[in-house]
């Protein structure tokens, strides 16, 4: 018997079959040994922890999610190790109901089915000592974290002003380059001159996108109104991709359209309406592709868009205006310095509905730059 076993413990016909779940499980056993046993030199210390921090694990797919949780069960298993998760827990759910049959299916007892049904949740609670909700985002760290996405212009560092502008060589003498731009151009070889630059019609086939320093400087008018939008933009993943889209949308506008767009405390400006359509289409992406092709139809045609966002009913949502939205964009469009132009909406909801995933095809107008002259 003893020389049995010695023969089978030397043979690798098990050991090739084991899987890879063995294998890290006996490195796992060999780091542990080596990390916690006597230390090799005088003056080193031993490691206590290994702390594995693992974010983002909703945006993998449902069987790579289980892969993991079973990595982190065999972890566990060791007091070396302890694993810090970051999840949507809803993504956990779905991926354990979608990869094991059993949660979906009724329990085989008669007595008392509910007893014996197993859920996804009892999975979790066998990996997972302390499962932690954050809590949802609160109306004053929104308006903390607009203050610092969007500084003001009495708040912010100043805007450089680009350099004087260099002089281009040019038949009939030297040509001044425009100011409100900036050229990259590559280095020339030795001894070589600029050639004449072709204007932008000529070398693009349309009109240049030229990005303006003023407005890329947001206004208190726009952080406070963008402050009033928490309700529609509920967390911070979307209060940031907000703030980011914003600035791209008012990049192109030109310096003598910004005090109509930007405009003042006693005439309030235009910004309010791209601000609130790219609020909704963050927020109720859903609600925004049925909402947005009927908004931009009705406006087209000199419907008022005030009176159709606080009713919402007109629209197009077949299973009724949730209370939530009507409520949200109703407060907003009450407010009667809200621009009301179905022109302007005409204009803003084609360049809105372009940063979406499910409007963007939903709404092609003639595209207009700003920066035709």
């Amino acid at each position: 018997m003893a020389r049995f076993l010695t023969e089978r413990t030397k043979s690798d016909d098990y050991r090739k079959l084991l899987g890879v779940i063995s294998t890290i499980r006996q490195d796992f056993e060999a780091l542990t040994e080596r990390l916690t046993g006597p230390v090799a030199a005088p003056g080193l210390r031993k490691v206590d922890r290994i702390i594995l921090y693992i974010d983002d694990l909703d945006r993998c797919a449902a069987d790579k999610v289980v892969d993991v949780l079973q990595a982190v069960h065999l972890l566990l298993a060791y007091p070396l190790f302890v694993v810090v998760v970051g999840v949507d827990p809803r993504w956990l759910s779905h991926s354990l109901t979608s990869t094991y049959g059993a949660f979906t299916g009724t329990a085989n007892s008669s007595s008392d089915p509910e007893l014996w049904r197993t859920t996804p949740q009892n999975y979790l609670e066998k990996i997972f000592q302390i499962p932690f909700s954050l809590r949802p985002m609160t109306t004053a760290g929104y308006t903390k974290l607009i203050q610092g996405l969007f500084s003001t212009r009495s708040e912010g560092p100043p805007v450089q002003k680009p350099n004087p502008a260099p002089v281009l060589e040019q038949k009939g003498g030297p040509v001044h380059q425009p100011q409100d731009e900036v050229v990259i151009s590559p280095p020339l070889p030795n001894g070589s001159k600029p050639q004449e630059r072709p204007s932008a019609p000529e070398a693009l086939g349309e009109d240049e996108f030229t990005i303006h320093d003023e407005a890329l400087v947001i206004n208190s008018l726009e952080a406070a109104f963008a402050e009033r939008l928490y309700s529609l933009l509920p967390t911070p993943r979307a209060t940031k991709r907000f703030s980011n889209i914003y600035r791209i949308l008012k990049a192109p506008i030109l310096p003598e359209q910004l005090e109509v767009f930007e405009g003042t405390e006693h005439a309030p400006g235009t910004f309010q309406v791209p601000m609130l359509l790219l609020a909704i289409l963050i927020g109720m992406p859903s609600e925004a592709a049925i909402l947005f092709p009927n908004l931009f139809d009705r406006v087209t045609k000199g419907h008022d868009p005030v009176e159709d966002l606080a009713a919402l009913e007109t629209l197009g949502l077949k299973n009724g205006v949730p209370s939530s939205l009507r409520e949200k964009v109703g407060e907003i469009v009450a407010d009667s310095t809200f621009p009301r132009s179905p022109d302007l909406f005409a204009e803003w909801l084609p360049r809105v509905s372009r940063f979406s995933f499910e409007v963007g095809r939903a709404i092609k107008p003639a595209f207009v730059s700003h920066n035709r002259k």
